[in-house]
């Protein structure tokens, strides 16, 4: 697998864990330590919106969950403005205000840039700088010990997967395998109300409030 595979998987793998996950809280903090966290919270918002179309008579809250969407993440000086192509914010832009389309449509080519900028970008970086944590603690652990850092460290040490399987992933009861992706940027499991209250734009608004 692919550098860039592995690195995929793992982003899943964290975007399907509940935010009492320590993965996605860390990668929570990690952008808000950046002033980053934009593009997670347009993902997750547009990610509702789409679980909300799949219920019935959600139509009022699925105007005001664009509504909201457009004020923090696309509208000029938004609280949280997402960095899009000019054409993708643009056209996005005259679908909600002109032609007033609420549907999950309108925003999955937005949301999908989004996804490929964290995996591309800031995903990454939270990776190196996690890897980087963890041979400075596996550095000092082996001082105490009075052993060499080149005897107890193997290769899976500063390996993407190796590294991030200290964290003890939740895999979902989906009956799939630990490497299979399914296709982004949906990757919600759960479709009832409740789990909206488990998000990455809880903890990140708490934390920067």
């Amino acid at each position: 697998m692919s550098e860039d595979s592995q690195t995929e998987v793992l982003f899943l793998d964290v975007l399907k864990d509940r935010i009492d996950s320590p993965c996605l809280e860390d990668y929570c903090h990690f952008l808000i330590k950046e002033h980053a966290p934009e593009n997670l919270l347009f993902w997750q918002r547009a990610e509702n919106i789409r679980v909300l179309e799949t219920m019935k008579d959600t139509e009022e809250e699925i105007v005001e969950a664009f509504d909201e969407l457009y004020d923090l993440h696309i509208a000029r000086r938004g609280r949280f403005e997402v960095n899009l192509p000019a054409d993708v914010k643009s056209k996005l832009i005259t679908d909600l205000k002109e032609k007033k389309l609420y549907k999950y449509s309108t925003v999955k080519v937005a949301q999908k840039h989004t996804y490929s900028l964290m995996v591309q970008d800031s995903f990454k970086r939270f990776l190196r700088e996690y890897n980087n944590q963890s041979n400075q603690s596996l550095n000092v652990d082996n001082r105490k010990r009075g052993n060499s850092v080149s005897s107890k460290k193997s290769s899976d040490s500063e390996d993407k997967v190796g590294f991030f399987k200290k964290f003890s992933l939740k895999k979902k009861k989906s009956g799939k395998s630990e490497n299979s992706t399914e296709e982004s940027p949906s990757v919600s499991v759960d479709s009832t109300r409740s789990s909206f209250s488990s998000t990455p734009e809880n903890l990140i608004i708490t934390c920067q409030n």
